[in-house]
């Protein structure tokens, strides 16, 4: 495929909003799991360290826990600020992506897909607090 067609590769709203949901929905999980007597695993730790700059384990169990799921939430809300960052100055109209270079809208206007990745991270946001 002509990555020149292809606009060169760009964000994706859809995919954007979907990272969004993915950290938002992983804390629920984690405080699920932690509600069943689960917590995670000293691979997985180590796998939350490389993927949330701000998570470090803490001395005991519960604090590691609670500090894992807010990083989690706060990863979540750094990409929902993003989305919003380049959404607002077109009154919050949503492309199919944004322009790697200028952060302006590129490709098909208002999509359903990016709307709904959006909402969904939304929806799925006060279920990981």
């Amino acid at each position: 495929i002509n990555a020149e067609y292809m606009g060169g590769g760009n964000p994706w709203v859809l995919c954007t909003g979907g990272l969004a949901d993915m950290y938002y929905r992983q804390a629920a999980a984690v405080q699920a799991d932690a509600a069943r007597g689960i917590f995670p695993s000293s691979e997985s730790l180590t796998a939350f360290k490389g993927m949330l700059p701000n998570f470090k384990e803490q001395v005991d169990k519960n604090t590691t826990l609670t500090h894992l799921i807010s990083s989690l939430v706060a990863e979540g809300d750094s990409v929902m600020a993003r989305i919003h960052y380049h959404a607002a100055p077109s009154n919050f109209h949503l492309p199919e992506q944004w322009d790697k270079e200028t952060g302006l809208f590129n490709n098909a206007h208002d999509l359903t897909w990016s709307y709904g990745s959006v909402l969904l991270a939304l929806h799925n946001r006060p279920n990981s607090l």
